[in-house]
């Protein structure tokens, strides 16, 4: 791995989130219990990767937000996963939480890091869209089931998109800029 950016697990992200996007597109959720479940994966897996990322801002300003983000994703994905029988409105009070949090853990980061990026605004708009789907999702047994997959599946192709956005440019970043060691955020 070159330098400390992490464009190619920001690229992987992006292909888990439009992946995730798809899969309930062409396979949409019949069921509550699948559509928790499948966001549960996701969660897990996106947390993983956001943990992964702020591995390689340690010791900055702008690790702890991703981290915590990752820490919040990837726990409200094995809530999701383990005690997807809860309640309707418990699990939507829960993952909404979650990822209101989450969402809002993310946009903090994109702002710490936008002095290294020429533009991070695609970071801050997946904080955006998360913390979005978590007011959805808080809406959840207002709107009902096709409304909160179809949220999910915009959700998760948009964000996806703005992960993609954010790996070009970072490795841009690292392409013009020669191999160093940790970066100063302010």
């Amino acid at each position: 791995m070159r330098g400390y950016y992490s464009w190619w697990v920001w690229g992987i992200r992006a292909c888990a989130a439009i992946f995730f996007g798809l899969l309930e597109i062409f396979y949409p959720a019949p069921t509550l219990f699948l559509a928790v479940l499948l966001y549960g994966a996701f969660n897990k897996i996106d947390g993983l990767l956001s943990i992964i990322i702020a591995a390689h801002w340690l010791r900055t300003t702008a690790a702890a937000p991703l981290f915590a983000a990752g820490a919040v994703g990837v726990l409200s994905g094995m809530l999701a996963l383990i005690w997807s029988t809860l309640e309707e409105q418990t699990m939507s009070l829960a993952l909404g939480i979650a990822a209101i949090v989450r969402g809002s853990l993310e946009a903090i980061h994109a702002t710490r890091i936008r002095q290294q990026l020429a533009d991070s605004r695609p970071a801050l708009i997946a904080g955006l869209l998360i913390s979005a789907y978590g007011i959805v999702i808080l809406l959840g047994p207002r709107i009902g089931l096709s409304a909160l997959v179809m949220a999910f599946t915009v959700y998760t192709t948009a964000a996806g998109a703005c992960y993609f956005f954010t790996a070009i440019r970072i490795r841009n970043l690292e392409r013009a800029t020669p191999a160093r060691s940790q970066p100063e955020v302010s």
